[in-house]
C-alpha cells in the first residue's frame, strides 16, 4: 500500500525551499500489522445461533481470540475484551471456558440462550490458577442464559462457575454477573474465592442441587435483585463470606433451606455480613445461618405447610435480626431457633413480627444470651406464642433470669430478681417467692 504525505512551509531538501509551495514524497507500507479486536461477534466465528448447530467450538474460537499477554507485562499491555452473543439460541456440547480479563455480553436473558446438551461439567467457566498478579482479572457476564436441553439430566457441574484457587485478598478475580440466567443444571451458580464484584439480577431455578453456591473466601462482593427457586437443595448455599452483601434477594419454595449460610470446612471465616432478604415455602428452613461472627440480618419469610423453621441461628456472634416472619399454625418447627453449643452471645433481636408455628413462637437452646428489643431499643418486645427453652442439665439451667433492679411501676405478669428474691406482679400485688 503507497501513501503520499504533503509538507507545506516545511523543512524541503536542500536548494528545494520556497515559501507556500508544497512538497509532496510518497511513503510505502512494508507489511501491514493488525491492530487488536478487543471487541468480536460469535456469528464472525460461525456460531449459527439457529438451535440446531453446535456452536460451542465457534464461541470458543471467538473467546480464544481475545488479545492474551504473558503475567509479566499485564500492567502495560491491555487483554481481554468483548465477545457479543446476538439474539438467538447457541447450543453448547461442552464447557466454554473464559480467559482472564474477558466479557461475555449477550441481548439479554430473554433473548440470548446457551442451550447445554451434556450430562455433565460447567456450562461456562473460569478456573484462574494460583498464580500472583499484581492487577486483578475481571470477569464480566451479562445478558443471556445458561439452560440445560429438556430431556438432559445434568448430574454435576455448575452452569456459571468462577473459581479462583487463590483465595489472597488483592489476587483473586473481581467479577461482574448481570442478567443472568441458570437453569434445570445441577448447580446453577458457583463462585469460589471472589475478591470485590456484584452479582445482579439473576435468577437460578429447577436446579438438581443448589441455585447460588458460593464458597473458599470471598471479600466485597455485593448480591442485589437475586431470585432462587424451586431448587432441589438450598435457594442459597453460603460459605466463607466476609465483608459481603446480599439486598432485595429472594428464595422461593426450594426443598433445602431458603438460605443456607454455613462456614464449610476448608472455608474462610463469615464475619460482617449484611442480609436484607426474602424467604417463602422452603421445605426446611426458611433462613439458616451457622457460625457467623458480627453481621445484620434482616428477613421477611412466609413459611408453607412443610416448612421446618422460620430463621434458625446457631454459633453466632454479635449478630442483629431484623425479623418477619408470619404465621403458619401448619409449620413444624418454630419461627425462631437460636441453639448454642457454647458460642453463641451477643444476639439481638429488634422489632418486626414473629408469628406462631406448630411447636410454638420461639425456641433458645443451650446457654445462647440472646436480647429481645423493639424498634425503639427497649426491651419490651412482645412474642407472639410460647416461649421454650432446653431441658435443664448439669451444666446449665433452661432459663436464667439476671439480678436486677426491680421496676418502679411492674406490670401484671412481670418476674424479676433482685439478687436475693425473685418477685412477680399478680392482681396489682408484688408477690416474693418463698421457699418452703
Amino acid at each position: 500500500m503507497t501513501y503520499q504525505r504533503i509538507r507545506y512551509n516545511a523543512y524541503p531538501a536542500p536548494g528545494e525551499y520556497s515559501s507556500g509551495k508544497e512538497y509532496t514524497e510518497r511513503l510505502r507500507v512494508q507489511q501491514s500489522i493488525p491492530w487488536p479486536a478487543y471487541t468480536v461477534d460469535v456469528r464472525d466465528f460461525g456460531a449459527t445461533g439457529n438451535g440446531v448447530a453446535d456452536d460451542t467450538k465457534a464461541i470458543q474460537a471467538a473467546l480464544d481470540a481475545l488479545p492474551t499477554v504473558s503475567d509479566a507485562t499485564w500492567l502495560y499491555s491491555p487483554r481481554g475484551g468483548t465477545v457479543r452473543l446476538p439474539a438467538g439460541v447457541y447450543v453448547l456440547s461442552s464447557t466454554l471456558t473464559l480467559p482472564r480479563g474477558c466479557t461475555l455480553m449477550g441481548d439479554g436473558s430473554e433473548c440470548t440462550i446457551l442451550l447445554y446438551t451434556a450430562t455433565t461439567g460447567d456450562g461456562v467457566s473460569f478456573q484462574r490458577p494460583n498464580v500472583a498478579e499484581s492487577r486483578l482479572p475481571l470477569i464480566c457476564l451479562s445478558g443471556f442464559t445458561v439452560a440445560v436441553k429438556h430431556g438432559v439430566t445434568h448430574t454435576s457441574g455448575s452452569l456459571v462457575h468462577i473459581d479462583s484457587a487463590d483465595s489472597t485478598p488483592g489476587l483473586a478475580s473481581r467479577i461482574e454477573v448481570d442478567d443472568v440466567y441458570c437453569y434445570a443444571g445441577y448447580e446453577g451458580f458457583r463462585l469460589r474465592n471472589i475478591q470485590g464484584g456484584f452479582v445482579r439480577h439473576c435468577h437460578a431455578a429447577g436446579c438438581r442441587a443448589s441455585g447460588f453456591v458460593f464458597r473458599g473466601f470471598s471479600t466485597l462482593l455485593q448480591m442485589t435483585d437475586c431470585y432462587s427457586s424451586g431448587n432441589v437443595s438450598h435457594g442459597f448455599d453460603i460459605s466463607g463470606w466476609a465483608y459481603c452483601s446480599a439486598v432485595a434477594c429472594a428464595s422461593d419454595s426450594n426443598t433445602g433451606d431458603g438460605w443456607h449460610i454455613e462456614q464449610q470446612s476448608g472455608d474462610g471465616s463469615q464475619y460482617s455480613n449484611d442480609f436484607q432478604v426474602g424467604s417463602e415455602q422452603s421445605i426446611n428452613a426458611l433462613f439458616t445461618v451457622n457460625g457467623l461472627h458480627g453481621g445484620r440480618i434482616e428477613v421477611f419469610g412466609i413459611a408453607g405447610s412443610t416448612t421446618v423453621d422460620g430463621i434458625s441461628l446457631t454459633n453466632c456472634q454479635g449478630v442483629t435480626l431484623y425479623p418477619w416472619i408470619e404465621t403458619n399454625a401448619t409449620a413444624t418447627g418454630y419461627p425462631l431457633k437460636i441453639t448454642d453449643s457454647g458460642t453463641t452471645y451477643g444476639i439481638t433481636v429488634v422489632g418486626g413480627f414473629l408469628g406462631t408455628f406448630a411447636s410454638g413462637a420461639h425456641r433458645l437452646s443451650g446457654a445462647a444470651l440472646v436480647t429481645f428489643l423493639n424498634g425503639n431499643g427497649d426491651s419490651s418486645s412482645t412474642m407472639g406464642g410460647q416461649l421454650k427453652t432446653v431441658a435443664s442439665t448439669t451444666s446449665h439451667a433452661g432459663f436464667n433470669l439476671p439480678s436486677g433492679t426491680a421496676p418502679t411501676s411492674p406490670a401484671d405478669g412481670d418476674m424479676w430478681y433482685d439478687g436475693t428474691n425473685v418477685k412477680f406482679r399478680v392482681g396489682g400485688t408484688t408477690k416474693t417467692f418463698t421457699l418452703t
